[in-house]
């Protein structure tokens, strides 16, 4: 697992100049490091003295760098939905939409940022993974999502077992689910 800094702030502060400055010295350090921005203007590129794109490119020795698309990042997601979706439909619906089409909805930036980020940590390719990103209050909400999803998701489930709606669907909904789920594997990662 590879320890995740990220640097939040609004424009201005020195944020993207504290992202590369830390990047850098641990690149030298001997770190593989990952550095991300989700800068849509030069400004990020003019600092680090190179334009990035949406795959990561070596910068220095150590050192890669990529700018986090959204629209790029979202084609990619669509795909493996589609994937999945091909592979435990017989008549997946999906296999009509492209992700071309779709577009980022409010909220989406920041958590296809923070899927891209766990999937490059779970890539096993770098010792440290640095995040340039805004600051602004539904960043940082999205940054807890995970912890909050989870706090929900336990909670709702205690109260929805001991409902009596529950105790109604549970003998119909188990050998559905059963049936369904068999031969989905959702690995063993922890989050």
């Amino acid at each position: 697992m590879a320890l995740i800094l990220t640097f939040l702030g609004k424009g201005g502060v020195g944020r993207s100049v504290s992202a590369i400055a830390a990047a850098k010295q641990l690149a030298q350090q001997g770190q593989r490091v990952l550095l991300l921005t989700q800068d849509v203007g030069p400004a990020f590129d003019l600092l680090l003295g190179q334009s990035l794109g949406a795959t990561p490119q070596t910068v220095e020795t150590n050192l890669a760098a990529l700018q986090l698309k959204s629209t790029v990042l979202l084609q990619q997601n669509w795909e493996m939905v589609k994937q999945l979706e091909a592979q435990y439909l017989r008549d997946p619906f999906f296999k009509a939409v492209y992700g071309q089409e779709l577009s980022v909805l409010p909220g989406m930036d920041m958590a296809l940022a923070l899927n891209a980020i766990r999937e490059y940590d779970a890539s096993g390719a770098y010792d440290v993974i640095v995040h340039d990103g805004s600051g602004d209050q539904a960043s940082l909400r999205m940054w807890g999502l995970p912890e909050g999803v989870d706090w929900y998701f336990r909670r709702f489930k205690q109260v929805f077992q001991a409902s009596q709606f529950a105790k109604a669907v549970t003998p119909f909904i188990q050998p559905v689910a059963a049936a369904v789920f068999s031969n989905v594997s959702f690995g063993s990662e922890e989050y």
